[in-house]
């Protein structure tokens, strides 16, 4: 086991050595730093709303959306949203939370698509570079086992993701709360629930699964990228095909759900968050239990695809 952790550190010090790896980090750092600045210069929320006046404030914005709508209808489409929470906080004389670091870190879990794509990138070619750089019989000859090395390489992907997670998220707080503030021990906030129905619910679950269900379909990806990877010696291979079914796989199954055997596609269940409270299942019947079997299976199947070619390839001829 010791040598198993010591190879997952030796990976991760190769991962931080290169200057793709620092890129990645400086390109999502830019654009957390220009988000938040986006978001302070655009920051119309009134500062009424965080006095005793919170009621009033909502009054006079349901008027001005009123006055809009009555001019335009088309601002209506996205106006009646607004005017329906405002209503909500006002007949419920609930003071809405003030727009603080969580809101912040909440609104940009559109960022952990970045996190999926640098891990795809990082997945595909941690194997592949191997024989690209001819480097595999050199790591092969050690008195180390090829599934000791191949699940060290694996581990490794993960750990970088999870690294980058966190960083994501904890840079939109610091930036958040350097910029806007912070909100409270028990921010609350509005969503829509499958009957329509508006329901405050903690700001701290929405941020759990915003960020959690997207990085269950992640780890799919990566484990994909990485058997493409690792079966065919190919990072450009790998990349590709994960990324073109990491914007399609929804699609894949809308294809053939007409047929019965559509429910085992993969990408009908890498989406937890068809179960939350505001959402539907992507087909009727659908359950927790389902998907994680389905998900689990086809997990398995691609770690056991990488480790049968990995463990019986000959490399004499890399």
């Amino acid at each position: 086991m010791n040598k198993f952790f010591q190879l997952i550190r030796n990976e991760q010090m190769k991962l931080y050595l290169l200057r793709s790896t620092w890129i990645m980090v400086g390109l999502l750092s830019v654009l957390l730093i220009g988000m938040g600045i986006l978001t302070k210069v655009l920051d119309e929320q009134d500062p009424r709303l965080a006095t005793d006046e919170w009621r009033t404030a909502l009054e006079e914005e349901n008027e001005q959306f009123e006055k809009e709508i009555a001019e335009d209808e088309f601002f209506e489409t996205f106006n009646a949203g607004f005017i329906e929470e405002n209503m909500f906080y006002l007949e419920n004389d609930i003071q809405p939370t003030k727009y603080g670091a969580l809101s912040f870190v909440y609104e940009n879990s559109i960022f952990v698509l970045l996190i999926g794509l640098f891990s795809i990138i990082v997945a595909a070619g941690i194997v592949a570079n191997e024989h690209r750089w001819g480097t595999i019989k050199l790591l092969l000859i050690r008195p180390i086992s090829r599934t000791t090395i191949l699940f060290s390489k694996y581990a490794s992907v993960l750990v970088f993701a999870l690294s980058m997670m966190a960083f994501l998220i904890v840079g939109l707080f610091v930036i958040g709360l350097i910029l806007f503030g912070f909100e409270g021990a028990n921010p609350m906030y509005l969503i829509s629930a499958s009957d329509g129905t508006l329901e405050l619910t903690s700001l701290y679950k929405g941020i759990v699964a915003d960020y959690g269900f997207p990085f269950i379909e992640i780890i799919m990806l990566i484990t994909l990228a990485f058997m493409i990877s690792t079966i065919f010696k190919s990072n450009s291979m790998a990349l590709g095909a994960t990324l073109f079914l990491m914007f399609t796989g929804t699609q894949i199954y809308v294809w053939f759900e007409k047929y019965a055997w559509s429910k085992y596609i993969l990408f009908a269940h890498t989406d937890f968050s068809q179960f939350s409270s505001s959402n539907t299942p992507i087909f009727e019947g659908n359950t927790p239990l389902f998907s994680i079997t389905v998900y689990a299976a086809y997990y398995i199947l691609f770690l056991l695809l990488a480790w049968f070619m990995f463990t019986k390839r000959d490399i004499a001829g890399d």
